[in-house]
């Protein structure tokens, strides 16, 4: 799947939690452009992804400081089992959210 259908399928902010942004960014919202959580939408993303080809099997999520450790478990082909560990995280003067034209 790519990413920008993947990130399509993430949740926009709703108008309570725009309100506590500055005026002069909301007006810039009004403009076709929306609030999108950097951490929730990589989230969003890798999940999206997983799913590409079949779901896995099973799968445990375990918050981190900043980001997530997923233990994913699928079937190849052939019957046998593959696991994969995926971990990421963003750093934190990342910004929480971004403005962007989805």
């Amino acid at each position: 799947m790519e990413i920008e259908n993947a990130v399509q399928e993430c949740r926009a902010l709703d108008e309570s939690e725009v309100a506590s942004f500055s005026p002069s960014m909301i007006e810039i919202v009004g403009h076709g452009m929306q609030y999108v959580n950097v951490r929730e939408m990589i989230e969003c993303v890798i999940n999206e992804s997983l799913q590409s080809g079949g779901r896995p099997e099973s799968s445990v999520t375990t918050p981190t400081d900043q980001g997530q450790t997923i233990e994913v478990q699928s079937r190849v082909s052939d019957g046998s089992s593959r696991n994969k560990t995926i971990e990421w995280t963003v750093h934190s003067q990342v910004p929480e959210y971004i403005l962007g034209k989805l």
